[in-house]
């Protein structure tokens, strides 16, 4: 699943991040397209025992 969350004020990135992982079958993956780093979402992927692949951050210039 992808989730562009580009152009949403926080905490509604992290809010909709949050509500599709619920809805994920076991082997699915979720994919976010964020327009700043979810620093706060971190901590709640560990919390919920998430495994997080390498993190790529794309910048616009």
């Amino acid at each position: 699943m992808i989730l562009d969350n580009r152009g949403l004020e926080p905490p509604q990135p992290m809010m909709r991040t949050l509500a599709a992982l619920g809805k994920l079958q076991p082997g699915e993956t979720l994919t976010i397209i964020n327009d700043r780093r979810p620093m706060f979402l971190y901590e709640q992927l560990d919390e919920l025992g998430c495994e997080l692949p390498p993190l790529n951050f794309l910048a616009k210039i």
